[in-house]
C-alpha cells in the first residue's frame, strides 16, 4: 500500500514539474492558502482568472498523469 502511494506521489511530482511556472506557483498557493480570492490576491490578478488557469492547470496535469498510467499498465 505504501509503495503503491509512493509510486502514485513521485508520478504526481514529476508531472507538476512539467508544468510552467505560473501553473506550479497558482496551484502551490492554491494548496496553502484557504481561499481562491486569497490566492488571487497573493498573486494580483483577479478571481475569475485564477479559477480559470487553475481549472486549465489542473486539466493538464490530469491528462499526463492519466496518460503515464495508460502507457505503464
Amino acid at each position: 500500500q505504501t509503495e503503491a502511494f509512493d509510486e502514485k506521489q513521485q508520478l504526481f511530482d514529476m508531472m507538476f514539474q512539467k508544468l510552467g511556472d505560473k501553473c506550479k506557483e497558482l496551484l502551490q498557493w492554491s494548496f496553502t492558502l484557504k481561499t481562491m480570492e486569497e490566492v488571487a490576491e497573493k498573486l494580483n490578478v483577479t478571481y475569475g482568472y485564477v479559477r480559470k488557469k487553475k481549472s486549465l492547470c489542473v486539466g493538464q496535469l490530469t491528462q499526463w498523469i492519466q496518460e503515464a498510467n495508460s502507457i505503464n499498465r
